[in-house]
């Protein structure tokens, strides 16, 4: 919580107070944040959404097998595009397909992504810049040689 402040222009708010949060209250520190979490989520939701089209309508071919996986990259890329996630990896592995899996219509595949984490943290480092007084010194003083 940030308390805002009326009249002043630098102040988070110009009154009451600003919750500013990004953490949720789970353990696990690789799912800290609720965008993480809820982008997650919505991966998850609409792969489910979009995958059950091809539910008992079509065969495991080659071709759906493409299909299942375009449909996965599709909205990967509209996420990473759009700044969402940072990048994403569609895959399909032979060794969690096997004949008997196959045979009995049971697909497997996968994806990778990383969701952006939010800024909780901007360090802005403030110094003097001498080398600007140097510069205007010389050139100070090739203008006097000028003129001079």
């Amino acid at each position: 919580m940030v308390r805002g402040e009326l009249g002043n222009e630098f102040a988070i708010a110009s009154g009451g107070f600003i919750f500013i949060g990004t953490d949720n209250a789970g353990e696990d520190e690789l799912w800290r944040f609720y965008n993480m979490v809820r982008g997650r989520d919505y991966i998850h939701l609409s792969l489910l959404r979009s995958m059950r089209y091809y539910l008992g309508r079509f065969n495991i071919t080659i071709q759906t097998v493409q299909a299942v996986m375009n449909g996965m990259k599709m909205l990967l890329r509209d996420l990473a595009a759009d700044g969402h996630i940072l990048g994403y990896t569609v895959n399909f592995s032979a060794a969690k397909n096997s004949s008997d899996e196959i045979r009995m219509g049971h697909l497997t595949v996968g994806f990778k992504a990383e969701e952006a984490a939010p800024l909780r943290k901007l360090t802005i480092e403030s110094a003097r810049y001498r080398e600007a007084v140097d510069a205007m010194i010389a050139e100070l003083a090739a203008q006097m040689q000028l003129q001079g």
